[in-house]
C-alpha cells in the first residue's frame, strides 16, 4: 500500500482558493454618490436662499385700526411685524413707532395697511396762514364729522352781553364769515361739554378770530367743496 503526502506549497495553493472570511469585495455604486453630492447642492441652496430671506426681511409698522387724516395716534393704533423684501414701497421702521404716538395723521390711514413713511407728524401751515384753536358750544358747530381739510365758515355773532339799544349803531355792514379750514379735527373739552378743534385762517384775520373765540362769539359752518 502506497500512502502519498501532500506538500506544502499544495496545500498553499489549495487554500488560496478559498475566500478569506469577513473579506467582502465592496463594489462602488456611481448613483448613490451622485445623489449624495446633489444631497450637498440642494443643502446648501436652500441655506442661501434662507439666509438671503431673513437678511432681506424688514421690521415694518401696521395699523390696528382705521385712523382719519388729522387725527391723534394712539399707542394701541400701531404694531410691529416684519415681512420680506419691500423694493419701491414707503414704509415708516417699526424703530420709529414710539416716537410717532400722540402725533396727527397727516393722510387717512386704512386699517391693517403699512404705514407709509412721513404719514404721520405735525400739520404744516400754507405760507401767509395761521394756526387758530377754538373752544366752541355743541350748538356752534355740526354735529357731523369734520375731517382735517374740510373747509369751513367762521361766522361772527353778535355781542349777546350788549342789549340791542346799547350796542354801536352805524351803518358799518356786518362783519362778514371768515374762511377756514380744519387743521384738528374737533374732539371733546375738559369739561366733557365744549367742543376743541383747530383751524386754519388768513394771518390777517388771525387777531379778529381770536378775539371773538375769547368772546365766545364763533358759529362755524361747514362749507361745501367749491
Amino acid at each position: 500500500m502506497t500512502v502519498t503526502h501532500a506538500r506544502p506549497e499544495d496545500e498553499t495553493a489549495f487554500a488560496s482558493t478559498e475566500p478569506a472570511p469577513g473579506r467582502l469585495r465592496v463594489r462602488r455604486q456611481p448613483k448613490w454618490i451622485a445623489a449624495g453630492v446633489l444631497a450637498l447642492c440642494l443643502g446648501g441652496l436652500g441655506a442661501t436662499v434662507l439666509y438671503s430671506t431673513a437678511a432681506e426681511s424688514t421690521d415694518v409698522i401696521v395699523l390696528t385700526r382705521t385712523v382719519p387724516r388729522g387725527q391723534m395716534i394712539q399707542p394701541d393704533d400701531l404694531v410691529t411685524t416684519r415681512v420680506g423684501n419691500l423694493a419701491g414701497v414707503s414704509y415708516a421702521d417699526a424703530a420709529q413707532r414710539e416716537t410717532l404716538v400722540g402725533q396727527r395723521a397727516l393722510i387717512d390711514l386704512a386699517q391693517g395697511s403699512l404705514l407709509p413713511n412721513g404719514a404721520v407728524g405735525t400739520p404744516e401751515l400754507l405760507p401767509g396762514s395761521t394756526q387758530l384753536g377754538l373752544r366752541l358750544a355743541p350748538g356752534r358747530i355740526p354735529a357731523d364729522e369734520l375731517p382735517a381739510g374740510t373747509p369751513v365758515l367762521l361766522v361772527p355773532l353778535a355781542d349777546a352781553r350788549l342789549a340791542p339799544d346799547q350796542r354801536p349803531a352805524g351803518s358799518s355792514p356786518a362783519p362778514q364769515p371768515i374762511r377756514a379750514t380744519i387743521l384738528l379735527p374737533p374732539r371733546p373739552g375738559p369739561d366733557g361739554v365744549a367742543i376743541l378743534l383747530d383751524v386754519r385762517v388768513e394771518a390777517g384775520r388771525a387777531a379778529e378770530v381770536a378775539a371773538l373765540a375769547a368772546d365766545e362769539r364763533i358759529a362755524l359752518v361747514r362749507e361745501a367743496h367749491s
